[in-house]
């Protein structure tokens, strides 16, 4: 429901609400409790479990999705009087996110030297004027005014 909400008042677009759901149903898979628990009986440890079990199926980044989603429930339930502060900061104190390691290598990369430039330009000029395009014109054009498709 509140999901829905969010989605209906234009505060999350359908797939982040989608992306909501799944981690939703992925929690209950992983941990049937969830939705059965009262949430003022939920103890650090609890979370701390869940987020070791469930980061044995998941990525680090699908873990720290399903943590965003708990503590988004945390802080309804806090909202709605279900749990005090203490106990949502006690919850949330050791129900850290995981630690994405990331591949730098991957994500730096080196620009095409003027001549390998040349090369592509030359390339994209001859695929096109076989075609009877104008995509010559739109490489020069994003080549030299820093826009972007």
């Amino acid at each position: 429901m509140w999901l829905a909400g969010c989605e209906a008042s234009g505060d999350l677009d359908p797939e982040t609400t989608k992306y909501k759901r799944e981690c939703l149903t992925a929690i209950r898979a992983a941990w049937p409790e969830f939705s059965k628990c009262a949430i003022g009986k939920l103890a650090p440890a609890h979370l701390v479990q869940f987020r070791v079990e469930y980061r044995k199926k998941y990525c680090a980044t699908r873990t720290n999705g399903a943590i965003t989603l708990i503590r988004e429930i945390l802080k309804l339930a806090r909202q709605d009087g279900y749990l005090s502060a203490a106990q949502s900061e006690e919850l949330t104190e050791e129900f850290t996110y995981t630690k994405l390691n990331y591949n730098y290598q991957r994500m730096t990369y080196e620009l095409p030297s003027p001549a390998e430039l040349q090369t592509m330009r030359m390339e994209v000029y001859k695929r096109c004027t076989a075609r009877g395009s104008l995509g010559g014109w739109l490489f020069d054009f994003l080549l030299t005014s820093g826009s972007r498709i």
